[in-house]
């Protein structure tokens, strides 16, 4: 019984789609859209063209690819090491972050403030 409800519910939403899909077809704007692409595709392949060759005729600085399209690897620069040293006891803690389980501790007892106070970039 579960699959023939399924199957109902299946058509139901085909027939809703196809009702959709014959409302679009004959809204004037949508043929005119497809008129113009199929104009487009056909002048593309008459001179052997890609979308992103249009794009860069069209607008030369417009960026078209994803990060995981990039061909130079882009690399974050290396977080700097910071040297925390404690005043009240000398304790000195070297830490790129400050996710650091002393300088938490510290954060807690003195304040965080005070704490980010005591960090020197470290000379490279």
């Amino acid at each position: 019984m579960k699959k023939l409800l399924e199957y109902n519910a299946i058509k139901r939403s085909i027939e809703e789609d196809m009702e959709r899909m014959a409302l679009l077809e004959a809204d004037p704007e949508f043929k005119r859209d497809q008129e113009f692409e199929s104009k487009l595709l056909e002048l593309m392949g008459e001179y052997n063209r890609d979308l992103n060759g249009i794009i860069s005729v069209l607008d030369p600085d417009f960026n078209r690819t994803s990060p995981l399209q990039r061909t130079e690897k882009q690399v974050r620069a290396p977080r700097q090491v910071i040297v925390y040293t404690n005043p009240h006891d000398g304790t000195k803690v070297e830490t790129k972050g400050g996710n650091h389980a002393v300088l938490k501790a510290w954060g807690k007892q003195y304040g965080k403030d005070v704490v980010k106070s005591w960090g020197k970039p470290q000379a490279q």
